[in-house]
């Protein structure tokens, strides 16, 4: 493990880019093997991916273990409650407008007996996938290289919210229109320099699983108990409008946020 760290630092890139890559492969063969153990049924795909990310978490969580990442990357660590109370404002915010954006109101409907607690399961999930690996072991990478100055703590942030942005691209593979795919990813890139900016500030993942998962989850929930939803353009650029204002605050956290002296001992 301290040649992976050494290498960590020497190539922070690179190992970011190696830790996105290795989080698609590693949700895919996993999701393959839980739909293979599975019983066919309904729900057997959303249950395979579902076991498949908890394999995942499992997997991250015992990696940063082995690196002695844990409490540094936030995950030993439950946050600041300014920044929990900013995070709950800006999850009633974000819910909001994606419930506005992609089904005209701010109603949510309830879903069937299985969808009831599959879906919200798989909006949890995902949120805590994603967040462990992209603000939470990718972040740290970049931070524990740059992150004693102010370029570097922007730099950090900007990447890592570009790879968290560039993971959504796989959309398009599976069947999603290109445009769409696209507006998502840019999407991701904005809402993920925020992410970046308050876990560096508040020093834990949590509050943005928090955040992700809730998001997921509401959204998912309304698209499951909406009959012929389709996801459409102008939905999506409703949210990129919405999401510059959280952009610009994630910034401005980042432009006065105190510089962090985490700069590893490296041959």
């Amino acid at each position: 493990m301290v040649q992976v760290k050494r290498l960590a630092a020497r190539y922070p890139i690179g190992a970011g880019v190696i830790g996105a890559l290795a989080l698609i492969v590693a949700l895919l063969v996993f999701t393959g093997l839980a739909f293979a153990m599975l019983p066919e049924s309904k729900g057997q795909e959303t249950m395979a991916l579902i076991f498949a990310r908890m394999a995942t978490v499992l997997a991250i969580v015992a990696l940063l273990w082995r690196l002695g990442w844990l409490r540094a990357a936030g995950v030993a660590r439950v946050g600041t409650w300014q920044v929990w109370l900013v995070t709950l404002g800006a999850t009633v915010y974000g819910i909001a407008v994606c419930l506005w954006a992609f089904f005209g109101s701010l109603r949510l409907d309830g879903v069937a007996s299985l969808d009831a607690l599959v879906v919200p399961l798989a909006g949890l999930m995902a949120g805590i996938v994603e967040e462990l690996v992209f603000r939470g072991m990718i972040l740290y990478a970049f931070v524990r290289v740059w992150g004693d100055s102010r370029r570097g703590l922007f730099q950090s942030a900007l990447l890592s919210a570009v790879l968290f942005g560039a993971l959504h691209a796989i959309n398009a593979v599976f069947g999603k229109a290109l445009p769409l795919a696209l507006l998502q990813v840019l999407n991701a890139m904005l809402s993920g320099v925020l992410y970046a900016a308050l876990v560096l500030k508040g020093g834990s993942v949590w509050p943005i699983v928090f955040w992700h998962a809730a998001l997921n989850t509401v959204v998912n929930v309304q698209v499951a108990a909406t009959p012929g939803f389709a996801e459409t353009i102008p939905g999506n650029l409703l949210i990129l409008l919405f999401d510059l204002p959280l952009l610009v605050y994630g910034l401005l956290l980042l432009r006065r946020m105190p510089l962090r002296d985490v700069v590893p001992d490296v041959p």
